[in-house]
């Protein structure tokens, strides 16, 4: 089964997030910096990602390229709380599977989840 790779440094984002996937019958990892998702990530990791675009440390959009560069084949969705075009525009240029917006609905959220996770199955087979 995939699982959904929750980053955020907010525990109560964090944890909130992994609930409400959790709640639904998705399998979720959390983790609370996208240097501890990567200490434990290998070429066998199966699933999507979900991470925050500001975090201390490494951020959203460095994961992505650490993805990339390790070749795991992650879907990643980008969370933001800002909407404007300048952030959107930046995430969409370094390939991001899709991005929310802070807040967002629950269907949103579970559409493109669903979407990342047919992508990464399609890509393993």
């Amino acid at each position: 089964m995939p699982t959904i790779h929750v980053i955020d440094d907010n525990h109560d984002v964090r944890e909130a997030l992994s609930s409400l996937l959790e709640d639904s019958g998705r399998r979720v990892r959390a983790y609370a910096s996208a240097e501890d998702f990567l200490s434990e990530a290998d070429n066998e990791i199966r699933g999507c990602v979900i991470a925050d675009l500001r975090m201390p440390g490494m951020s959203g959009l460095t994961l992505m390229g650490e993805i990339d560069e390790r070749r795991l084949g992650l879907p990643v969705i980008i969370m933001t709380g800002d909407s404007c075009d300048e952030s959107v525009a930046q995430v969409k240029k370094r390939g991001a599977f899709d991005f929310v917006v802070k807040p967002f609905s629950t269907e949103a959220l579970f559409a493109v989840v669903d979407a990342a996770i047919d992508l990464s199955q399609g890509q393993r087979e």
